[in-house]
């Protein structure tokens, strides 16, 4: 009975040890945009439909500190050699000044690389996007690229996620960003925010959904709501789909939404000069000058704020619905527009070609920084944190959690301790009791044996005489 106690206190003390070390937490940061007074919705488009995010990375021996980049599409965990569109900013990883790494099979290579809370290395894999036959990484310098596609068992070229779990970086194929501003943030990797952070991340206010496909989600329901505008009417949409794009900037929202918003909100501000709708052509490969056309809206700062005829304040909210989760995402007027010189320039961009049966929602950087969320590939779903109305206000995470866990594991230690140590004195005490107990029971036994021997000796004397 006390061995199965003992193991039960060792099996709870070790699970609650690995879920202390198997967190791997990624700091990223956001590349700041210039705003010069020429700034257009040309620019705005060109600087917002794919976001910056850069994960700070430590790799090789001596450690540098790079820039990797993030791509949506991507399986892969990538070194691309730099070229001329590569911003001037950009932390490059120079292989020749590692003295770990090392080749693997065809284009692959390790080295070592640091992450934080660890104070070890590890030999995480990579592939070179140039490789030839006569390749020689030392004479390149090279930007990191970071795949965040779902991975597969059968990918053909290495996977970071799948490589930090099978070293014991992670529990689990799960990620979640987490904004500490609007510049910077963590990238966590492993478990539920719940066990990175619980006072910030509560179980108890953590609702999860299932995903079809990857970084899919089909809502309940999506409508405008009036209310900002004296009216309680509500608008459904029939496009319910959305897809999360992590590379994106802005929200890409389908035909049927625009029609329903220019009826709404727009076409009246149109009329009267206070705001815009452009046709800007995004071109995503700068050689072939190949792109795609979107309509961008913007609204003149005095006008759209004016304190007589605010029309910023009456902007209609646009709801989600999904019933697992229990609330409706919700995304406002401060949501929806962003501030830049003297203009406010609407985060939700449209495609001027679209296939009515193609288009869906397409949630960019506003869905990402308003709702903390987990995706766990393991399980394909989706986990969202919502904050309860009576709940005190979040704790901030200063990088004080992890020492808090290991301070609680610290005190579970002691306290495991001391139970075995108790454990241990009240096994020695119930058998010194037990072997005193035997010993008088022995001595008993000798003197009735000694008795009984004299009694017997007196019966055969007597016998005899």
């Amino acid at each position: 009975m006390w061995i199965i106690f003992l193991i039960y206190l060792f099996v709870n003390f070790f699970k609650i040890i690995c879920e202390v070390k198997n967190i791997t937490v990624i700091p990223f940061t956001l590349r700041k945009i210039d705003y010069d007074s020429n700034y257009n919705s040309t620019n705005f488009l060109n600087d917002y439909i794919y976001t910056n995010i850069l994960f700070n990375l430590n790799i090789g021996t001596p450690s540098q500190n790079i820039t990797s980049q993030i791509d949506y599409n991507s399986k892969c965990f990538l070194m691309q050699t730099q070229n001329s569109e590569t911003p001037n900013d950009t932390k490059l990883y120079i292989p020749r000044l590692s003295s770990t790494i090392e080749k693997r099979a065809s284009k692959n290579y390790i080295d070592a690389m640091n992450f934080k809370g660890y104070n070890e290395s590890y030999m995480i894999e990579f592939a070179f996007v140039d490789y030839k036959l006569d390749f020689n990484y030392s004479e390149y310098n090279y930007v990191s690229i970071l795949g965040l596609d779902i991975p597969k068992l059968d990918s053909n070229c290495p996977n970071f996620f799948v490589d930090i779990k099978k070293k014991g970086l992670i529990n689990k194929l799960i990620w979640s960003f987490e904004f500490i501003n609007d510049y910077e943030g963590n990238f966590i990797i492993g478990e539920d925010l719940s066990i990175y952070n619980e006072s910030k991340y509560s179980k108890d206010n953590f609702y999860n959904a299932y995903t079809m496909l990857k970084y899919f989600i089909t809502f309940d329901s999506i409508y405008v709501d009036m209310k900002n505008n004296d009216n309680n009417s509500y608008y459904y949409i029939n496009m319910t789909q959305a897809l999360i794009i992590t590379n994106y900037g802005v929200i890409i929202a389908p035909h049927e939404y625009k029609v329903l918003i220019d009826k709404l909100f727009f076409n009246d501000l149109i009329d009267k000069n206070i705001c815009k709708s452009e046709t800007i052509k995004y071109e995503f490969n700068k050689k072939s000058h190949a792109g795609l056309d979107y309509f961008v809206y913007s609204c003149d700062e005095k006008q759209f704020t004016d304190k007589n005829n605010n029309y910023y304040n009456k902007f209609p909210e646009l709801v989600f619905s999904l019933k697992p989760i229990e609330h409706d995402l919700i995304f406002s007027k401060e949501d929806s527009f962003i501030h830049i010189n003297d203009k406010y320039y609407f985060l939700v961009i449209f495609q001027t070609n679209y296939d009515v049966k193609e288009i869906i929602w397409y949630f960019g950087e506003p869905f990402i920084k308003k709702y903390t969320f987990s995706l766990n590939f393991d399980a394909n779903t989706i986990g969202f944190y919502f904050k309860k109305e009576n709940d005190e206000p979040e704790e901030k995470d200063n990088g004080n959690n992890n020492y808090k866990k290991t301070f609680l594991v610290i005190i579970l230690s002691f306290e495991i301790m001391i139970i075995i140590a108790l454990i241990i004195v009240i096994i020695i005490f119930v058998k010194k009791m037990k072997d005193g107990r035997k010993n008088r029971i022995n001595e008993i036994n000798d003197d009735n044996f000694e008795y009984l021997s004299e009694n017997a000796s007196k019966k055969s004397g007597s016998l005899i005489n």
